[in-house]
């Protein structure tokens, strides 16, 4: 049996590297084990006692679900001894748990980048969590990537597209704020050049982008339709 972790801070695309790399594998999804939107803490150690030990000793695995909707624990879910098991979510590797793998994968990202994708993908149930569960990562992990890892993968839009899209928005300086540094929209860049290229409405990616970097309905739609068709000419280049 091969166990393997794919840890990092949330919105890093744990979930989605987990599907694309590992099709075959069970997997098991740390948002199951958290206790809510306080829960981070205690979930490696849970990880670690109902679910790895017993793998491990080539027993079956069992944990009770988190329900997010209810806000409790619901129905008990049950892992067998598998060729190979995948476990995926912020703190997966953290100890206690990260003595039981044969191999600990951390993704990073941008912390702009990840915000915007967690937004993207929980919307308003997250919002208001956000503050609270980062600083409950920064508790349990001490450093981007921890020490404990063994390989380190950045999911981060590239560079080169980053800079090229942060020029053409600091050129167009939709905000008005001339006279600013050459990378005052870096972060707005770093979101866009992410989310453009597999975007169905580049200008509703940019909307939101501002949104959140700015304060709602920062950008008009007029300036949202200029910015998309240029960002999407250099995004296809």
């Amino acid at each position: 049996m091969r166990l393997i972790a794919i840890d990092g801070r949330s919105g890093s695309g744990k979930t989605a590297y987990a599907t694309q790399h590992f099709p075959r594998a069970t997997v098991i999804h740390m948002d199951d084990l958290y206790a809510g939107w306080s829960g981070l803490a205690g979930a490696p150690t849970d990880l670690a006692t109902q679910v790895l030990a017993p793998l491990r000793r080539g027993e079956p695995a069992a944990y009770r679900r988190f329900d997010w909707h209810t806000n409790e624990f619901a129905e008990q879910l049950s892992v067998a001894p598998a060729d190979l098991i995948v476990v995926e979510g912020v703190g997966s590797s953290a100890p206690p748990a990260s003595g039981f793998y044969d191999e600990r994968i951390w993704l990073t990202a941008p912390v702009a980048v990840r915000k915007a994708r967690a937004l993207a993908r929980d919307g308003d149930a997250f919002a208001p969590h956000w503050q609270e569960w980062a600083a409950q990562e920064d508790a349990l992990i001490p450093a981007d990537p921890p020490p404990w890892v063994d390989l380190v993968i950045d999911t981060g839009p590239s560079p080169a597209l980053v800079a090229k899209v942060s020029a053409l928005l600091y050129d167009a300086d939709p905000m008005g704020l001339s006279g600013a540094p050459r990378d005052e929209y870096h972060a707005e860049a770093a979101i866009l050049a992410d989310q453009l290229p597999s975007a169905s409405d580049a200008a509703d990616a940019v909307r939101r982008c501002f949104d959140q970097m700015f304060w709602p309905g920062a950008v008009d739609d007029s300036v949202a339709d200029f910015l998309a068709a240029a960002l999407m000419r250099v995004v296809d280049r």
